[in-house]
């Protein structure tokens, strides 16, 4: 192999490199700015489901003290409430849903961390 012939081939050997690992940082890069989006898709995702989760609580309370008698609401909000009570009381197959906190579950709630606990003296 002649000396020009070897240095071709080393130039040749060497742009391909070049363009290889510039490309392997350009594909770096676009991973990064994907995985960024996505965070950031992924906290906003969380949020929402905090936030659908507040109005969820927020209605339960307001439908419980409606239910009670603690809270009146405009008359608009009549057929829904009506829709509300004949759903608790299918699904809990009671004859007043109005006494029916919720027809599902809540999820138990933990003590604060500074509440005494039962076993504590």
């Amino acid at each position: 192999m002649s000396d020009e012939h070897r240095d071709d081939l080393q130039a040749k050997l060497s742009d391909f490199f070049q363009q290889t690992s510039k490309m392997i940082l350009q594909l770096g890069d676009t991973v990064r700015d994907q995985a960024a989006k996505s965070r950031e898709l992924i906290e906003d995702k969380m949020k929402e489901r905090e936030l659908n989760q507040h109005f969820k609580n927020l209605g339960r309370e307001v439908f419980r003290l409606v239910s009670a008698g603690r809270l009146t609401l405009p008359s608009e909000f009549d057929t829904r409430l009506d829709d509300i009570r004949a759903l608790v009381k299918e699904l809990s197959g009671e004859k007043h849903p109005e006494t029916a906190q919720t027809a599902a579950p809540e999820a138990p709630t933990e003590p604060a961390a500074d509440a005494p606990h039962d076993d504590e003296p």
